[in-house]
């Protein structure tokens, strides 16, 4: 199933992993070493997420799919994900 989720990407201090991602229809949160690696591993978290509640029997949270106010150095933006090809990669 195709999805689509808001996320929030925050710039630290922090030299290995400077992006952190912040999930909030997801309750999640996961980082980057870059704003590329910070999507991609917000992609990741979204489809085993996903997952996880599916194989539980759990209710998936609904999309907003608005983005949040953010502060200036922030970017918000949309992540799509496929849970179904997904599944066939694991």
């Amino acid at each position: 199933m195709k999805r689509i989720y808001p996320i929030v990407i925050i710039k630290t201090d922090d030299k290995l992993v400077p992006y952190f991602v912040n999930i909030p229809d997801l309750n999640g949160k996961t980082q980057g070493t870059t704003i590329y690696d910070a999507i991609q591993m917000a992609r990741d978290y979204i489809n085993l997420k996903v997952t996880e509640l599916e194989d539980n029997h759990e209710p998936i949270p609904e999309s907003n799919y608005s983005l949040p106010q953010v502060k200036k150095s922030d970017i918000a933006t949309l992540v799509d994900v496929d849970t179904a090809k997904y599944s066939k990669f694991e």
